[in-house]
């Protein structure tokens, strides 16, 4: 866990906390503090090109931070993040959107959970069907831990999701190609087409307006998945066109993939189900 520093931005300090460790690529799980401000867009129609787009910039300042992810390499050979967030604003209203680079740490610092790539270079380019910039995972001979001298090491995959693929079957088609009997999601963000969810309190469904919605932060489990169905449990929390925010958890084959998904999975073993 680290904390960011007051006063600089949340982006290019995790670029600078995966350089201290010697690698190009990362992902960040980012909890509490504040921002001051925020700056940030949402989802909003596409149009002939482009498959969703943005909104014109929004600014929160005095923002208190409450959660988010993010994604850490490189566009045009130079360091790139992808962070999707949510934070309230002086009124007490949460909000959530894609952040931009000039987004500052407040007083009260955000804490980060960095988890550093090795092998992985993660490259942002503009995808040809949707006329996005998108990161891709590609492997890489350099190696930044001793596997044996680093004793906290976890299997990990990393991996693109593309457009019209349910996330929830692609977790469990990925799992099983990596071998993994049970993994822990972590850190992925992307978008998807609106977005269907059940309430576990009320065991309600309900649905989300497209044609795009942000992916704030999606977590959970899947396990026991050499079974005939595996046991899945993955919540999702996302920012709409309107600027609102829902959380929920996933219906499996109803949540397709709008522009990307950058999906970190890790293995578990028995005793950390």
């Amino acid at each position: 866990m680290r904390q960011l520093s007051q006063g600089k931005s949340l982006t290019e300090q995790l670029t600078d906390i995966v350089a201290e460790h010697g690698a190009t690529s990362g992902a960040a799980e980012l909890y509490s503090g504040s921002c001051d401000p925020v700056s940030y867009v949402i989802p909003t129609a596409g149009d002939d090109r482009k498959a969703v787009g943005f909104s014109e910039t929004r600014t929160t300042p005095g923002a208190s931070y409450i959660y988010g992810a993010a994604t850490i390499g490189h566009r045009f050979g130079e360091p790139f993040v992808h962070s999707h967030s949510m934070w309230a604003n002086a009124e007490g209203e949460t909000l959530g959107g894609h952040l931009w680079s000039d987004t500052i740490v407040g007083a009260e610092g955000v804490h980060a959970v960095v988890h550093i790539f090795d092998g992985v270079d993660l490259i942002s380019a503009d995808d040809t069907e949707t006329d996005m910039p998108v990161f891709t995972p590609h492997a890489s001979e350099r190696r930044v831990f001793d596997v044996t001298v680093e004793t906290q090491l976890r299997n990990t995959v990393v991996a693109r999701v593309l457009p019209g693929e349910d996330i929830t079957e692609a977790i469990i088609k990925t799992s099983k190609a990596s071998g993994f009997d049970s993994v822990s999601v972590r850190a992925g963000i992307g978008s998807l087409v609106g977005g269907e969810f059940v309430n576990r309190a009320t065991r309600e469904t309900f649905r989300v307006d497209g044609p795009g919605t942000e992916v704030i932060a999606l977590i959970g489990h899947v396990s026991d998945l050499s079974a005939a169905e595996p046991e899945v449990r993955l919540s999702c929390t996302m920012v709409d066109r309107h600027g609102v925010v829902h959380a929920g958890e996933l219906i499996a084959g109803a949540n397709p993939v709008a522009v990307t998904f950058e999906l970190v999975l890790q293995e578990m073993n028995q005793e950390s189900k």
